[in-house]
């Protein structure tokens, strides 16, 4: 009887307990529904980040709880949509670049600067004519600039001598101070002279995402780039600071054998003057277009193969990608995706050989992939014999090891 009337106590005491934890959570979500935030900001805002995509199955619980994160997610982000600044401030701000549309409801690239290019598989893609901007351009020379021994001086900015030599010439004669980038925009952008000595509009990125293969920067972006006041640019992977400014392609083991492309053309390409111009909000303040930018290239953080062309006689690279992008935006923000670092590493091999990026033998396996792994250790035991921590981890021949270095894996 004892015992019957101790687990009657029990059973109560527990039912209590869920009916406090189902209030509280209650409490919980009204108190988040009602929370204004005082800064919003769509990098410091978690619920404007936490943005759901529409293309899952939730279940009929989920898609409740779906609707609801996502209209809490709506009500947070601002809408501009109604505010079109004026066509003389879009001219002002944004040049020729832009042009009203057909219906006159919103500003689109100009017509008159765009050209049409067909596709092998027989798709018409629109791309930028050449208006005004150089593609390609030569690399930096210390020597044209105002150097010491280890630093040159230009437009208010103290660079690396190193980083002249592999870099595009207008890189930092085209860039100005930072305080001469335009008020009314929250991202960095300024107006400049193209070839042809009309003024357009010139930004770089707000924020970076970076990371390595296989660690979800993908999907991270994608979520990001919805967001109401963020721009893509030019798409996820742009590669500029680790290839196309150092005249490589967009694949990677391939060494220098181009023309670097001009920091002009990549400051000006992209779709962002569209993006930012449907952020405009007249305000009190000065600050009038409240978009951001970002460029998410995560090779950006490790890929510097073919260093020691640009500078022979070192052990370890002097200068990097990231002493690059801090040169001309120090103010920027980094976002860094990581995983563990083994299912990671697993996960690029089966990846780049069983997707067909590389050349490797059918079928991917266990076994090939840790002879792959054995190998890499001891090239890079082999390499700390003569060279620094640092210049092993960014060795273009161990780079190179996935796509050509062993029976396993043909170039």
């Amino acid at each position: 009887m004892k015992r019957k009337r101790t687990g009657v106590i029990v059973t109560l005491l527990l039912l209590l307990l869920v009916y406090f934890i189902l209030i509280a959570s209650q409490d919980y979500k009204l108190a988040v529904t009602n929370h204004e935030p005082a800064d919003s900001s769509p990098l410091t805002d978690e619920a404007q980040k936490d943005t759901l995509t529409e293309d899952h199955n939730w279940g009929p619980i989920g898609d409740q709880y779906h609707r609801q994160r996502q209209n809490e997610v709506d009500r947070l982000q601002p809408t501009f949509t109604n505010q079109i600044p004026p066509d003389i401030q879009v001219h002002q701000f944004f040049g020729d670049d832009l042009k009203r549309d057909e219906d006159g409801n919103k500003f689109v690239a100009n017509p008159a600067l765009m050209k049409q290019h067909v596709l092998p598989d027989g798709r018409v893609q629109v791309l930028p004519q050449n208006n005004g901007i150089r593609k390609y351009i030569n690399f930096g020379d210390p020597e044209d600039f105002d150097c010491d021994e280890e630093f040159c001086y230009v437009n208010g900015r103290t660079v690396k001598k190193e980083i002249i030599k592999e870099t595009p010439e207008d890189m930092f004669r085209f860039l100005p101070p930072e305080e001469e980038f335009l008020k009314e925009f929250r991202n960095p952008c300024w107006k400049g002279r193209d070839l042809l000595q009309k003024e357009k509009l010139f930004c770089v990125p707000f924020f970076y995402i970076i990371g390595f293969t296989k660690c979800g920067t993908t999907d991270l972006f994608a979520i990001l780039k919805n967001h109401t006041l963020v721009s893509s640019r030019a798409g996820k992977e742009t590669h500029y600071f680790d290839r196309s400014r150092r005249g490589r392609t967009v694949r990677m083991n391939r060494k220098p054998e181009k023309l670097p492309v001009s920091f002009m053309s990549w400051s000006n390409s992209g779709k962002f003057r569209q993006n930012l111009i449907s952020t405009y909000q007249n305000t009190d303040s000065e600050q009038l277009f409240h978009g951001i930018t970002m460029d998410a290239t995560p090779s950006h953080v490790w890929d510097n193969e073919f260093w020691e062309i640009f500078h022979p006689g070192y052990r370890e690279p002097p200068v990097t990608n990231p002493d690059v992008i801090r040169t001309i935006s120090p103010n920027a923000k980094i976002i860094v995706s990581l995983r563990d670092p083994i299912k990671r590493m697993q996960s690029a091999y089966q990846f780049f050989c069983a997707y067909h990026v590389y050349k490797c033998d059918a079928p991917v396996t266990n076994v090939k992939f840790h002879r792959l792994v054995v190998e890499s250790i001891a090239l890079f035991n082999k390499c700390l014999e003569s060279n620094t921590v640092r210049g092993c981890v960014y060795s273009t021949d161990a780079h190179q090891l996935a796509v050509g270095g062993g029976p396993w894996c043909t170039s």
